[in-house]
């Protein structure tokens, strides 16, 4: 993982190479709850349930990019719920299409991609 002192291209490959790996094993799972629209609803209930006003990305992203926001690491006019969910967003796309046809990157592809898409956000 990516220690307390690095940078936010170094935070940001870390998370998401986590996101990737955790959804490419995730998403059938997920893919399949639209198939029994009763268990989709329990399962909306339970996340839900655990933090109603939780924004669709991830707090811990959000939080992490307001901070760097703050302290000027990124640009001002940065917003970082729809950095956030631009980020995870496109890392879970990734990871179903992945899934989908059931494909393997490799750590270095999956890496290009991560930098590719945060210089594409945050620089």
């Amino acid at each position: 993982g990516a220690d307390k002192g690095a940078g936010p291209h170094a935070v940001l490959l870390d998370v998401g190479l986590k996101f990737l790996r955790f959804h490419r094993q995730a998403a059938p799972l997920l893919a399949s709850l639209f198939a029994e629209p009763v268990l989709l609803k329990k399962y909306r209930a339970l996340i839900l349930s655990r933090s109603p006003d939780t924004p669709r990305a991830s707090p811990n992203v959000v939080a992490y990019l307001r901070r760097l926001r703050r302290e000027k690491t990124i640009a001002r006019d940065t917003e970082p719920a729809m950095v956030a969910e631009a980020f995870l967003g496109a890392c879970f796309a990734r990871a179903f299409h992945d899934s989908m046809f059931d494909d393997r990157p490799s750590d270095a592809a999956d890496r290009k991609f991560l930098r590719a898409l945060i210089d594409s956000l945050i620089s």
